[in-house]
């Protein structure tokens, strides 16, 4: 029967005391009422209200219906078309060992990946597929709506993830051109979620490339341009110290906000930069949804149906019978005989 009979609402049930206490005003009510006819009739019978009962049950009804109609009983269940709009979107994250830099809380990774959970949450109706770049792009997941296995997707991303070391930020554009020729809807975005350290020289074409496929390239840069010094990550995934250049100095990494404007403005979009407390997509959220789309795929679900309307038309029939009804006694009709001498 669990399986059946559903609630949508089952906290509207906390309100059923209304009904007994409906029921014990009514009836102090009642006994008021007859203390007063007794009093002012004394020993004559007083008149009785013919439907004066029948008027509360309504009423009392009525109160009991709609608390029910609020819980959404759901019985059964129905098949739904179920119709996706809105663009593909791809993520491109930096697993670089630059990514590992503290300048941003707790790190650029972290940041990074936290903006990046947060976005795939507020793009409903969007097909979002997952890369993950370092000197080659590496897909993690292909596009699809389902957010959970996007966020359990992106909570697996770590530094070192791609293939290969040092950046290749061409590369990884390169390689979504192929997975846009599969895309279905009218808005394309790629979003490049970087420091923006480049080891390659052919990003700016890349993305002009991309950008004629009708791509829009987002970028969002995690980092300061002060730095950081570079972590050196051992063998199990943590770091073990600092990088240091060949003349001995620290490996400190900044944020390339040139590049990633350039390659921004090359695919016909715009750079969101991060602050040392993290990364804001509000501004990148609202230029995703301005894009549009078209039909990103269309199924059939089962669904309990709602049946919350049955007992809130019986809860109306109820209101409307007891506004009808009457509790004035009648009078009696005087019998001639009675007057006849």
């Amino acid at each position: 029967m669990h399986d059946y009979l559903l609630w949508g609402e089952p906290t509207a049930f906390k309100y059923l005391w209304l009904v007994p206490l409906l029921v014990a005003l009514y009836v102090y009510a009642a006994r008021q009422r007859a203390r007063s006819a007794r009093a002012f009739f004394g020993a004559q019978t007083p008149p009785r209200p013919r439907y004066r009962n029948l008027k509360a049950a309504l009423e009392i009804a009525a109160v009991a219906l709609l608390l029910i109609a609020l819980a959404r009983p759901r019985i059964g269940s129905e098949l739904r078309p179920v119709t996706h709009t809105g663009a593909d979107v791809i993520i491109a994250i930096d697993t670089s060992t630059s990514m590992a830099c503290q300048d941003v809380a707790p790190t650029r990774m972290d940041a990074a990946k936290q903006a990046v959970t947060a976005l795939v949450a507020r793009l409903a109706g969007d097909r979002v597929g997952l890369i993950v770049f370092g000197d080659r792009p590496y897909l993690y997941s292909p596009l699809t709506s389902d957010t959970d296995a996007l966020e359990m997707f992106v909570s697996a991303v770590e530094v070192g993830a791609a293939p290969g070391p040092g950046t290749n930020l061409g590369r990884a554009i390169q390689s979504c051109e192929q997975l846009f020729k599969s895309a279905e809807s009218r808005g394309k975005v790629l979003i490049i979620v970087s420091d923006g350290e480049d080891h390659g020289n052919d990003a700016l074409s890349a993305a002009s490339q991309l950008a004629k496929e009708d791509v829009v390239i987002e970028t969002v840069g995690v980092g300061t341009p002060q730095g950081a010094p570079v972590p050196d990550i051992g063998d199990e995934g943590l770091p073990i110290g600092v990088k240091h250049e060949a003349d001995g100095k620290t490996a400190i990494s900044k944020l390339n906000q040139k590049l990633l404007a350039d390659v921004a403005k090359a695919g016909h979009g715009e750079v969101t930069l991060s602050s040392q407390s993290g990364v804001s997509i509000d501004k990148l959220v609202y230029q995703v949804a301005g894009l549009g789309g078209t039909k990103t795929g269309a199924y059939e679900f089962a669904h309990h149906a709602e049946r919350f309307q049955f007992p809130l038309a019986a809860a109306i029939l109820c209101i409307v019978m007891s506004a009808i009804i009457s509790d004035i006694p009648r009078r009696k009709r005087s019998n001639p005989d009675d007057n006849h001498e």
